[in-house]
């Protein structure tokens, strides 16, 4: 095991409903800082869009302090929402990195599979739009690259998570349109200008 990944997961009403007693024994604060105790690499979850969303940026630079290096974020809905965040991280917490979700949704089930997890905000309209187009493949693949750059571009983020199956077709072919994605993405970034003009 070279890195631990830290989750406390989904909460169990989402799973089993209210009407379950839920009991929590051990939280993702003291996995981190287990996981650190043993000399592993740890990375976490934060969701910015969900209650209480005031202290999320606080409760992410508490992970950090306890020894997480990285963060992955769930889908908090704009481009501009998800940059705020990531400021907002950056003041309490300069060091962590964070890797932003890029929604990959070309189809019914893709979108019905992101749908279903709590917390998760996607861009307005994106999901209509993409459904609603006459191919939804093709748009789909287009609005991911879109807002994969988009977020790359912000400065803000070490990395990009590809989210949810992409599409409801066999495994092969989800990996395949993956790796289109994230290739288009970094060719498309290469083959950009400097918007510094080169200046450091």
């Amino acid at each position: 095991v070279q890195a631990v990944h830290c989750v406390t997961g989904d909460h169990p009403r989402a799973r089993l409903g209210s009407a379950r007693p839920v009991r929590f024994a051990l939280d993702s604060f003291q996995l981190i800082a287990l996981a650190r105790s043993l000399g592993a690499p740890v990375s976490v979850a934060e969701s910015p869009a969900a209650p209480p969303t005031r202290q999320r940026a606080e409760r992410l630079a508490a992970k950090a302090h306890v020894g997480a290096s990285l963060a992955i974020l769930n889908h908090a809905g704009t481009v501009e929402r998800l940059t705020e965040f990531a400021r907002a991280c950056h003041r309490l917490a300069p060091d962590l990195a964070l890797v932003a979700p890029v929604p990959v949704i070309t189809d019914h089930r893709s979108a019905d599979a992101l749908d279903r997890f709590p917390g998760l905000v996607l861009p307005p309209g994106l999901a209509e739009r993409i459904l609603s187009s006459a191919d939804p493949h093709a748009e789909g693949r287009a609005a991911a690259i879109e807002l994969g750059c988009a977020l790359h571009d912000s400065g803000h983020f070490a990395g990009l998570n590809l989210s949810g199956p992409g599409t409801g077709a066999p495994l092969r072919e989800r990996a395949a349109l993956m790796a289109d994605i994230a290739t288009s993405i970094r060719s498309t970034r290469q083959r950009a200008p400097d918007p510094t003009g080169g200046v450091p």
